[in-house]
This record gives C-alpha cells, sequence and structure tokens, in this order.
C-alpha cells in the first residue's frame, strides 16, 4: 500500500512528528491515525478546558465562563457543520477498513509513503 506523503490523512498522523517515515507498517499507522492521534488531541483539549474552567471558577466570574460555553459550543457546531464533511473526504475508508482487518489478523503489510 503506498500513501502520499501530503495528503491529509499522513499529515494528520504525524502532525507532532519531526519527520515522516518513508515506510511503516500498516497496523502502526492505524494506531497511530485512528486511536492515538484522536486520544492525545481529545486529552488535550480536555486539560486545556480544564485549566480555563479552573482560573475562571477560581476568580468567580461566572460571566466570563458562560461566554466560554458559548464560544466553544458554537466552535463545535462549526467544526461539525464545516470540517468533518471535508474530512470525511480524505479519510480513505479502505485505509481504515485494511488496518482493522490488519490488526485483527496480526498481519501488518507494509505501507510506503511517497
Amino acid at each position: 500500500m503506498t500513501l502520499d506523503k501530503m495528503s491529509k490523512l499522513v499529515r494528520w498522523t504525524y502532525v507532532l512528528a519531526h519527520s515522516v517515515p518513508r515506510q511503516t507498517t500498516l497496523c502502526r499507522f492505524f494506531w497511530r491515525a485512528f486511536v492515538f492521534m484522536p486520544l492525545f488531541w481529545a486529552m488535550a483539549g480536555g486539560a486545556v478546558g480544564a485549566f480555563v474552567y479552573e482560573s475562571i471558577l477560581s476568580k468567580g466570574i461566572l460571566p466570563l465562563l458562560v461566554v466560554g460555553v458559548l464560544a466553544g459550543v458554537t466552535g463545535l457546531v462549526y467544526i461539525l457543520i464545516n470540517v468533518v464533511p471535508s474530512i470525511k473526504d480524505y479519510v480513505k475508508e479502505s485505509t481504515f477498513v485494511a488496518g482493522i482487518k490488519a490488526v485483527k489478523s496480526k498481519f501488518c503489510p507494509i505501507v510506503e509513503i511517497k
């Protein structure tokens, strides 16, 4: 299997890496792209949210909390309407399905990233 180095899926998978490898296994790519990166961003968002929440409550500024929640909900709605459909176009279902099959069968073919 060959993936383009500039595809959104590869860039999403290696956004925190210093460089993109030329080869990896399908299992490793699957775990990184579809499990670890979403978990990382969810935990990072939770940490930032907890920090903002604690800093607002410690100062007792309730209106700012309400504005922050409304801004967060507005941002989430924007992401769901505008960003998610465009990501769906770039996430290759065949890569996801092939990754699941490879993990289940414990046979991980080599993926070349060009």
